[in-house]
């Protein structure tokens, strides 16, 4: 199979870590994303009916946070097994299809899909890590241990964003689960597409030969 790759665009195009993350997906890409303006979105609402019905802010950030808990380990452990399915996976004939360059892009299909997954199972991380956040300051609060003074006002800002940003942290943390099983199942239509094409090739070389 030809490539359309050379070795300078492999040079370029591999950037570990962090940094290899956010350049093959870009910030327009991720914003933009419908997973993130539908996360977006649905907080929003939340945040609108809890001031509506003026649902305990102190309350509603407590159940989050359980449910975050609660649910996000085990859907983490389903995106993580999604990512070792694919990295891991290992039919030549597929690996060498989609590392090749997607349009005008430096990157591969390959590429693509590693690094979303990557910036999925950081999102879900990120969302557990800030739920544990609050779990403990919640129980510093509720020990009475009191490092510094706030006027109200703040407390009810700062309870404004961390409600809002708990709520969009389970958001998206689930909604990606849907855009993984999406991708997945793109992922078993390639496999299906290439193996279909390479039985088709293997019976026309036989019948010419």
């Amino acid at each position: 199979m030809e490539t359309n790759q050379n070795l300078q665009n492999i040079s370029n195009s591999f950037e570990p870590g962090l940094k290899g993350v956010f350049s093959i997906v870009s910030k327009k890409q991720i914003f933009c994303s419908w997973v993130f303006v539908t996360s977006v979105i649905l907080s929003i609402i939340t945040i609108i009916f809890i001031n509506i019905f003026q649902v305990d802010l102190k309350a509603f950030i407590g159940q989050i946070t359980d449910l975050v808990w609660k649910f996000l380990p085990s859907v983490l452990g389903f995106t993580v097994t999604g990512y070792a399915v694919i990295i891991g996976f290992s039919q030549t004939s597929i690996i060498e299809a989609i590392t090749e360059k997607l349009g005008d892009s430096n990157y591969s299909l390959y590429q693509r899909i590693s690094a979303l997954f990557a910036l999925n199972i950081m999102c879900q991380a990120i969302t557990l890590i800030f739920a544990g956040a609050i779990a403990v300051s919640t129980f510093i609060e509720s020990s009475h241990v009191d490092f510094f003074y706030l006027p109200n006002g703040i407390i009810v800002a700062i309870n404004e964003i961390v409600s809002f940003l708990i709520t969009f942290g389970l958001f998206i943390s689930l909604i990606v689960v849907l855009q993984i099983v999406l991708n997945v199942f793109s992922f078993s239509q390639l496999i299906h597409f290439e193996t279909n094409k390479e039985k088709k090739e293997r019976d026309a070389n036989s019948h010419r030969n």
